[in-house]
């Protein structure tokens, strides 16, 4: 539907100011982003302020600039970042992360319920947009804006991630393990999709001040605790680089798969230099495949006893589901594919993932 509207023109020049930073891509895009907020706050959608866990009704706040719907990089915008890069702050370390308290790294393997990475490319991009919304934002002061608000971004980040879901939703035609939308807080109960995908995908403190959730275990973000009860959020080098590459789904409207092969040799490098379980859980996946155990029930068998021998408790629910959850991280970063017969499943591993294979011999 078109529609003629009469904007003031002090109003219009203000926008056009937006548009000129690169903040927006284009008119359209800045009315989509007033209209949605503004929906939004006769809606009255929020989220509780002191739990991020907690999601109920609350107006949303766009920080600043921001479109939380625009999460696309036009070319200008990569190179201004790529000239004034956003400060970054230190990656978490392993005793901050709840996941790696009283075992190994090298040994520590990504719970399976975190079972696709797309959702944090999402969530470093909106960041990466806060954060540069902040800078250009603090004229004449000296403070450097290296982080935002941590209840503000999990806020945006999951309306974001909505609004992504139901775009892709409409356009991919991916089959049903595939689908680039199955991660993303869609569905008809808003509350329950935006904790899940907090907690798996983004980050939660615990009360012992440890970092739960995909975010702080790949080491793309880290918090800034805060002296009372707002804690702020920043990216980390790994996260800036992540958020920086050119993704077919958020930059080329592109919906077949989740990841540039820039992004994947990206992802494998960062995983074996800064997140060595999970390198190390997707090189034993990949061995496990190859060496025959292609179905389910064989992954099954191989990681019980592979647990049995590290004397990890893990019980069948927990075998299956740190099964899955690597069955599809792999699927979506190319490494093993799946091939569907009825009920049975055979998986085969991908050009990708034999070269990996065969360059970590």
């Amino acid at each position: 539907m078109r529609m003629i509207v009469e904007i003031p023109e002090s109003q219009l020049k203000r926008i056009q100011e937006y548009l000129d930073r690169s903040t927006y891509n284009d008119f359209n895009t800045f009315l989509l982003a007033a209209t949605e907020n503004q929906l939004l706050i006769e809606n009255g959608s929020v989220v509780d302020e002191k739990s991020n866990a907690t999601f109920k009704r609350k107006v949303i706040k766009i920080e600043k600039n921001l479109s939380i719907y625009d999460l696309k990089l036009t070319e200008q915008q990569r190179k201004r970042f790529l000239v004034d890069i956003p400060p970054t702050i230190l990656a978490p370390l392993p005793k901050e992360i709840a996941c790696l308290e009283g075992v190994d790294e090298k040994d520590a393997w990504t719970w399976g319920q975190i079972n696709r990475i797309f959702p944090m490319k999402v969530a470093v991009r909106v960041l990466l947009k806060m954060i540069s919304s902040s800078i250009e934002g603090a004229e004449g002061n000296e403070k450097i804006f290296n982080q935002v608000s941590f209840n503000s971004f999990i806020e945006g980040c999951c309306n974001a991630a909505k609004n992504l879901g139901e775009i892709v939703q409409v356009n991919e035609q991916n089959e049903r393990g595939n689908r680039i939308s199955a991660a993303l807080p869609t569905g008809h109960d808003v509350g329950k999709a935006a904790s899940r995908f907090t907690h798996h995908f983004l980050m939660t403190i615990r009360k012992n001040k440890q970092l739960d959730g995909g975010l702080a275990r790949f080491k793309l973000a880290n918090i800034i605790m805060g002296t009372d009860e707002e804690s702020s959020i920043g990216i980390t080098d790994q996260g800036l680089t992540f958020a920086l590459l050119e993704n077919p789904v958020l930059d080329m409207g592109r919906y077949e798969k989740a990841f540039s092969e820039q992004e994947i040799d990206f992802l494998i490098t960062h995983f074996k230099n800064e997140v060595p379980g999970e390198f190390n859980s997707i090189t034993w996946f990949l061995q496990a495949i190859k060496k025959g155990a292609n179905r389910r029930t064989k992954l099954n068998e191989a990681l019980m006893e592979y647990a049995r021998q590290r004397k990890f408790d893990w019980s069948d629910a927990v075998i299956a589901t740190q099964r899955a959850g690597l069955t599809s991280r792999c699927v979506e970063i190319g490494l093993i594919q799946r091939d569907k017969k009825g009920l049975e499943v055979k998986y085969y591993l991908t050009k990708g993932g034999r070269e990996l294979l065969k360059s970590n011999l």
